[in-house]
């Protein structure tokens, strides 16, 4: 074994283990969830400052209504996300049981419907 400058024995260093697949479905999953949660503080600290004011600008709009609307389509698109990170991910397709092709689908079904969209305010 070879030694340092100071004559201590240098171990051989290993590579690092990557983590298992369903580690990483997790990973997915937990931020997921977090960033939604992050979206639903927002909103409500938004509605919360429009109710504050007291000018003409109190009552909601369209743009609210489209906000709030986001909102619950991010929470859709979560719940998708979960599910296909806990069920399917790192899998290939041709590897999978009838009832985790259909969950498969299902999800990117969803997400095919679930456009992204430019908002501005």
């Amino acid at each position: 074994m070879p030694n340092d400058r100071l004559g201590r024995p240098v171990r051989a260093l290993h590579p690092r283990r990557t983590a298992p697949i369903a580690d990483k479905g997790t990973i997915i999953s937990i931020v997921s969830w977090l960033l939604l949660a992050i979206v639903v503080c927002i909103l409500i600290a938004r509605f919360a400052v429009k109710l504050s004011l007291k000018t003409k600008r109190r009552k909601f709009g369209l743009d609210d209504l489209f906000i709030a609307l986001s909102a619950l389509f991010s929470v859709g698109q979560t719940i998708a996300v979960s599910i296909e990170a806990m069920e399917v991910l790192g899998q290939h397709s041709l590897g999978l049981d009838s009832h985790q092709t259909i969950i498969y689908q299902k999800v990117r079904l969803k997400q095919f419907f679930k456009q992204p969209t430019l908002t501005s305010d």
